[in-house]
């Protein structure tokens, strides 16, 4: 069953305001899940984690800006069809 917004959020609050002892799977995760969840807003939430002193987290980070890119350029081409759809809708 898919995350509605609201619990997705919440499931990303580790990472937009993460406390010392948030354990570091779970910070992975975090980091992981924003880019597959909010692949336009990932830049911005990530931009932090891509700095950390962290090795592990800084890969994690980038790892998940790649992802998120190519996420958000799937949706632009989806979105690029679908207005392809509408005008061949119009010529009838």
């Amino acid at each position: 069953m898919p995350l509605r917004d609201k619990e997705v959020i919440e499931a990303l609050s580790p990472i937009r305001e993460p406390a010392d002892e948030t354990p570091k799977p779970l910070l992975l995760a975090a980091i992981e899940a924003a880019a597959q969840v909010r692949p336009e807003e990932a830049p911005l939430i990530l931009a932090d984690f891509a700095e950390s002193p962290d090795e592990e987290i800084v890969e994690a980070a980038q790892e998940a800006l790649a992802m998120a890119e190519g996420l958000s350029d799937e949706d632009d081409l989806d979105q690029d069809d679908e207005d392809l759809d509408d005008d061949d809708d119009d010529r009838f």
